[in-house]
């Protein structure tokens, strides 16, 4: 409908009228959906006939209209079918963490990804309203916008968790659990030949042995403190956490025992990501390190925590400004940039090209299953001469 003067329009939920009158601004806020959009265009015309006495020359009867506070509508909330997603999956991840049920750092990478993608997506609906197909659509928005398969798997572990807990309720508060059985989903936009080839680590992933001694000598010289923390790194493939975590009797006899880790999320000591205690072999070179290091660590005193690699004040605080310093070192050694953990894919590729048995080094690493190691590390495990005499071996048993 044109209008002259007047002006209806909707700002957030609410419709308003604007117009001029007498050189000053006019506004009313009437209420938000249709019956505010009905009742905005009913004061307008309103304001339009005020204006058409106001040019007459009636400016008393205009100001009279003008002046008038219509009835104001009133926001009618909908019934709600329960609380959201989004209301109740933060508190749910609480008592998952203050039951053990989950760590604190899972805790916290749950919180992010509910904020960051399920609340965005599925948050306004309830548990009974959430259906399979939404949350393949989920997925596939996931997927294009490249989100690793594990953040995926972080979505659904949540998701599918959830709705089992309301499943095993006492009375069932849902009938289904759409979660249950994504697999179609990730299949359609993570295919497994995909997910094999973005998890196998090739030598781009790892620095060359030359890079690793100049990384070292850079820190031996520059970095002091940061040589033998490095030394351990690599000789052990440790990771960041493990090593922060090391206290003075975790290194003795020969062998490194990983038991605790230090949460970069939760900001306090945790078990191991595996869960398991593990030991890891300490080489002639690297317990001859240690030995210097662990003089220097009686001067300074290795207060109540006894930590092998402390912050000055003696706690875990050697994560403050680390990844600076690791950037700063990288730079000074000429070696183009790759992230910590490159460390720890070292130790595994060089394990694995001098010969060491998978199944030891999946023991070293601390991965849970060996199917893991040997798909992450595959192309590090050298071709034996044995193998052309076992497949000569299996061509005489069956007959080729």
């Amino acid at each position: 409908m044109e209008r002259t003067g007047v002006t209806v329009r909707e700002k957030g939920r609410d419709w308003y009228v604007f117009a001029n009158f007498n050189g000053q601004r006019k506004a009313r806020k009437i209420g938000p959906g249709a019956t505010g959009k009905k009742a905005a265009d009913k004061l307008a015309a309103q304001w339009e006939a005020a204006l058409v006495l106001a040019r007459g020359g009636d400016d008393q009867a205009a100001t009279k209209i003008f002046a008038a506070r219509p009835v104001p509508v009133v926001r009618t909330a909908s019934p709600k079918a329960g609380p959201t997603l989004a209301e109740v999956l933060p508190a749910w991840i609480d008592s998952r963490e203050a039951s053990g049920a989950i760590r604190a750092g899972s805790a916290m990478v749950y919180r992010s990804i509910v904020k960051t993608w399920i609340t965005p997506h599925l948050g306004h609906l309830t548990a009974r309203q959430v259906t399979r197909p939404q949350i393949g659509a989920l997925i596939a928005k996931m997927a294009e916008a490249k989100r690793a398969r594990t953040m995926v798997g972080h979505v659904t572990k949540i998701l599918s968790s959830y709705f089992r807990s309301l499943l095993l309720a006492d009375p069932p508060q849902i009938d289904s659990n759409p979660a249950a059985d994504l697999r179609d989903y990730i299949r359609l936009h993570y295919s497994k030949k995909a997910k094999k080839a973005s998890q196998a680590i090739t030598r781009r992933d790892i620095f060359t042995a030359d890079e690793i001694t100049r990384i070292k000598q850079a820190a031996k010289v520059t970095d002091p403190r940061l040589y033998p923390f490095l030394e351990v790194a690599f000789s052990t493939g440790l990771r960041f956490g493990e090593l922060c975590a090391l206290r003075k009797d975790d290194i003795k006899a020969g062998k490194v025992h990983v038991e605790k880790a230090w949460s970069l999320n939760a900001h306090r000591l945790e078990d191991t990501k595996d869960s398991e205690p593990r030991d890891v072999p300490v080489s002639k070179e690297l317990a001859a390190i240690l030995k210097d290091w662990y003089q220097v660590r009686r001067a300074e005193g290795w207060g109540e925590l006894e930590l092998v690699f402390p912050h000055s004040a003696n706690n875990h605080g050697y994560v403050v400004a680390f990844w600076h310093r690791w950037n700063r070192l990288l730079k000074r050694a000429k070696v183009a940039h790759k992230a910590f953990h490159a460390t720890r894919h070292c130790f595994a590729s060089y394990a694995l090209l001098a010969g060491i048995r998978p199944e030891l080094v999946q023991k070293w690493l601390g991965h849970s299953v060996l199917s893991l190691t040997l798909d992450v590390y595959r192309t590090f495990i050298p071709t034996h001469e044995s193998d052309a005499r076992d497949a000569e071996k299996l061509g005489d048993l069956v007959g080729c």
